[in-house]
């Protein structure tokens, strides 16, 4: 990675915001929580984040953050019906991916977050290796 990547993190636990500060800012990233109802009047409104992290209970509340409706994001809570995988033995919903969004359902593990982090940088940089 060449660039500094920022990571946005909406609502959610201040633990979220800081593990993923803890990991990800030692390699370079630059990590910012923000509740919702304060995104209007901060500085992360104003710069365009390369991810979004978004913990929600209603993962549709999300599509209210038109000017980010192409930044690749995680949406962390509860996995809508059709969103939902299901495993082999049709028990537990898996988390699901989209190639620019993937829903993490709660509760989650802090690995599962960074590995959806990890894959969305992918996107974001064939994104940017073919705009180039």
């Amino acid at each position: 990675m060449t660039d500094r990547y920022k990571i946005l993190v909406i609502d959610g636990l201040a633990d979220t915001g800081k593990v993923l500060k803890a990991v990800l800012e030692p390699r370079g990233m630059l990590v910012e929580q923000v509740r919702s109802g304060d995104l209007k009047n901060s500085e992360s409104s104003r710069q365009t984040p390369h991810i979004i992290v978004f913990h929600t209970d209603d993962a549709s509340t999300i599509e209210s953050f038109h000017q980010w409706k192409n930044i690749p994001r995680i949406v962390i809570g509860p996995v809508a019906e059709e969103k939902s995988n299901e495993t082999p033995d049709n028990k537990t919903p898996n988390n699901k991916t989209t190639d620019r969004h993937y829903y993490l359902q709660k509760p989650f593990e802090f690995h599962d977050l960074l590995c959806a982090i990890e894959e969305r940088l992918h996107v974001v940089e064939s994104l940017s290796a073919k705009a180039a």
